[in-house]
């Protein structure tokens, strides 16, 4: 009979500060991420999704490379007389018998933060790792699996339950990478050889306000019609032959303009 813990009943591993902060990173980044389409939709009458792109690829990405080490991580572990029961972060308890365990390995480890030594126990179809900065009778099962099990190399496997993490954290990933390409076909407009249709639209100027560049040079003018409250219409320098910084002092008052757009604009963005 092997020996076993004074205490038989289920051993949780202790919660660092560095893992309360993880969680509540990951609780940010899903803040962020639902939020961020919500925030596009109802702000704009034709919402700009690459904000919400860019925050939810980067919040996706982050969640993936914070909650990885942690799949690994045994989080609780109760031992008998002739069995155990053990549980992973995210996975289901199951109990394994001793005769099952094909071998253990006692290694020293650490990260940025801290050092500990760890026991890797592994069966034919699972592995689980035991660290004694998790568990107040570390030392205890160590002599528990080292009384039952072969000491054996250190091997990094990944059990079923992790191989099906892997996949859906590889898809996650592919997805986190199409869907800005996917965007980017969806917004695409192909050149048209034959001169683009436009239209015209005339209304009274409510405000015409100058742009500039990240280097506080003149770029052009962004102009607003009372008639269509809700677009800003955009005349860029670099567009005309002719300059625009004399364009506000050659309005008559009350201003009335017209202004000539392409006709696939006043189609999907204001028709």
């Amino acid at each position: 009979m092997p020996p076993t813990p004074a205490n038989q009943t289920t051993q949780k591993a202790q919660r660092s500060w560095m893992f309360w902060l993880l969680i509540g990173i990951i609780l940010l980044l899903g803040v962020i991420m639902v939020t961020a389409p919500i925030y596009s939709v109802w702000t704009q009458p034709y919402p700009d999704l690459n904000f919400s792109t860019f925050f939810g690829s980067l919040g996706l990405i982050m969640m993936l490379l914070l909650t990885w080490p942690y799949i690994e991580h045994t989080a609780s572990i109760q031992t008998g007389t002739e069995s155990f029961t053990a549980r992973k972060y995210g996975q289901e308890p199951f109990e394994h018998p001793y005769t099952a365990i094909t071998g253990h390995t006692v290694r020293p480890n650490f990260d940025r933060q801290r050092s500990w030594t760890e026991l890797v126990v592994y069966l034919p179809d699972n592995w689980f790792t035991l660290r004694s900065v998790d568990f107040d009778n570390f030392d205890e099962l160590v002599a528990l699996f080292s009384a039952v099990s072969p000491a054996v190399p250190y091997r990094q496997v990944l059990s079923p339950g992790e191989q099906r993490l892997a996949r859906i954290f590889l898809i996650v990933a592919l997805l986190v990478g199409l869907v800005p390409v996917w965007f980017g076909f969806a917004a695409y407009q192909p050149v048209d050889k034959q001169p683009a249709r436009l239209v015209q639209l005339s209304g009274t100027l409510s405000s015409i306000r100058k742009t500039t560049n990240r280097s506080s040079s003149y770029t052009g003018f962004t102009l607003r019609l009372a008639e269509y409250p809700d677009f800003t219409f955009y005349a860029r320098r670099k567009e005309f032959t002719d300059s625009l910084r004399t364009l506000p002092y050659a309005l008559n008052y009350p201003p009335r303009l017209t202004l000539t757009i392409r006709a696939y604009d006043f189609r999907t963005k204001i028709s």
